[in-house]
Formats: structure tokens, sequence, C-alpha cells
């Protein structure tokens, strides 16, 4: 069979056809995420960029607050985008995008972008204190209480583990949703989430670890014992035994304070009767972290538990002395 093969003057011909026929190819982007509507009409086409293209678009001038063709993109310093998604959190059929990318050192950082009916790209990054494990992005979008507008469940991490350093040793997911364009932290708003599905699933890790340390009771007490005398690290007097019944009274501990946190601070209600005393009987511990995280817990709790955290804020001086 006989093949025609175009000379590479006709090859020119057939390119420069297709630039004209696309304006934003030749920039790079095509059609280029600066210019094109990010609404309902467009969410196909939105959702078919890769990382690669969110990527070199959330590092473009456009996105970082600089007119297209008024700065190089020197002026922007390059990030690595580690997830994205195109979200509608107005409910009006008008989507933004958010990015979650690395920081470099060790951490993550989420910013939001927005196009204006004007055309502006604005951007905003979102306070990561705490930053939690990371979880698919896209589950992190839902409508939480069923009004068309989505919501971002941003995973924030609460208390420190023995073993994990300064990293923390469990999540919480605190509720933001948009208001006047920019996503705020309204966790307060949603307590049927936090009634129905985050406190359910807590007392349930509650409930294992409390019967898990009953039978690490022995090696708990002799651990404690020994934590009481030397003062030091526990890694260096206990035994794995001791230093595994320590941590999960630890963990113990960090579980009750989140779900004490998300009661008091979150939902604006006051605890039961018997949270209380479970919260009292660990100013009974010789465990700087549990010392640390109870004072937090009767801090929060604020007006008649003063005394309570003092006590648990004088403990932990005892402990700190040589």
């Amino acid at each position: 069979m006989n093949q025609t093969t175009l000379p590479i003057a006709g090859l020119w011909a057939i390119a420069l056809t297709v630039l004209a026929a696309s304006p934003y190819a030749a920039r790079g982007l095509e059609p280029k995420l600066a210019t094109m509507p990010w609404d309902e009409a467009n969410i196909s086409t939105l959702g078919a960029f890769d990382r690669d293209a969110i990527q070199k678009f959330v590092n473009s001038p456009e996105a970082n607050g600089v007119p297209p063709g008024e700065g190089p993109l020197s002026v922007v310093s390059p990030v690595n985008v580690d997830q994205f998604a195109w979200a509608d959190f107005a409910g009006k059929g008008q989507f933004v995008l958010v990015v979650v990318w690395d920081t470099g050192h060790g951490g993550q950082a989420l910013s939001v972008f927005r196009r204006s009916t004007s055309g502006r790209v604005d951007k905003q990054d979102v306070d990561l204190e705490n930053l939690g494990s990371e979880g698919p992005l896209k589950d992190a979008i839902r409508d939480l209480n069923g009004d068309g507008k989505k919501e971002l469940l941003f995973y924030c991490g609460f208390g420190v583990g023995r073993s994990m350093a300064d990293t923390p040793s469990t999540q919480w997911p605190a509720v933001y949703r948009f208001h006047d364009g920019k996503l705020v932290e309204a966790s307060h708003e949603f307590p049927s989430f936090y009634e129905k599905e985050f406190l359910p699933e807590l007392a349930e890790k509650i409930s294992r670890l409390q019967k898990k340390l009953a039978s690490e009771a022995e090696a708990l007490s002799s651990g404690e014992a020994k934590m009481k005398q030397y003062h030091l690290n526990p890694s260096e007097i206990l035994s794995p035994q001791q230093i595994i019944a320590v941590t999960d009274e630890e963990q113990l501990a960090i579980l009750e304070s989140l779900r004490d946190h998300i009661i008091v601070a979150v939902l604006g209600r006051t605890l039961t009767a018997e949270q209380v005393n479970q919260a009292r009987q660990w100013l009974n511990s010789s465990d700087y972290q549990i010392l640390d995280d109870v004072e937090g817990t009767f801090e929060e709790m604020g007006s008649g538990h003063e005394i309570e955290a003092l006590e648990a804020q004088q403990a932990k001086q005892r402990l700190a002395q040589p």
C-alpha cells in the first residue's frame, strides 16, 4: 500500500492552523484556566485538567494576583501540588479550585482559588495549623446539611504522642464553609455532623482502648511507678510492655480530651458529671503528657474549673523538676 507523506511545509501549515483555531494553545494551557469561566457549563473541561496543568496554573502570575502579561513567573515562589479538587461551595454552579500543596518542610498548606465575575482570580491561603493526616481531598468536600452547598472537612491534629515527637496523635474534622467568597471555620454550625458521625466513632475508639488497658493493668501500674520515681524518658527506664501500656494510657487521655474539646469548644455544651470526673481522675497521673492534655480540658471548661486547671499545671511543674 502506498503511503502519502506530507512535506515539512505542509506539516507546518497544519500546525499553524491548529494554533490559530486555539488561541490558548501557544500559551501552554488550553483552554486557559485563568480566562475560562469556572461554572457548571465548563466543569467537565475543568475536571479534565491533570495535576501538572493545575500546578502550572497555581504557579502562574494570574493565580497570584498578577494581571496577564504584567509579571514574570519569577515573582511566584513555585509550589508542588499534592491534591486538588473543584467544589461548588456556594451552591450556585460556580466552582472554586481547592489545592493542597507541599510546603517543602514536611508540612502542607491549602489554598483556594476563585474566579470572580470580572475574570480576576482571587487566592485565599487557609491556615493549616495542626494539620492532621492527609486523606483524599475529594472525600473531604461534602454537603453536610443538605442545603446544596459544599463544606470542607479539614482534619486538624490533636494531642502529642510520646512516640511521635511533635506530631499530632489523632485528628478531628473542623468544618469550613463559604462566606463572602472565603472559606471560614464554622464547625459549631454543624452539630448534627458531630453528633451522628464523629462522636459515636470516637466513643467506640475510647471503649476499645479502655478494654485494652484493662488487659495491660499490671504493665501500666509498674510503668507508672517507675515514671513517678525517676522522672526520666520512659524509653530509657521502661520495658517494651510498659511502654505500650503507658502509650495506650496517653492515647486514651488524648481521645477523652478530644471528646471533651468537641463537646465544650465546638458544640458549646457542658460535660456530663461522669465526663468531668473522668477528666479529674487524670490529675493523679505521673505522666506529663496526660497532665498537659487534661490542663487544656479544664481550661476549655472555663468558669468553675480554674482549680483543676491549676492543679494540672502545678503537677506538670513538679514532674519537670529533676
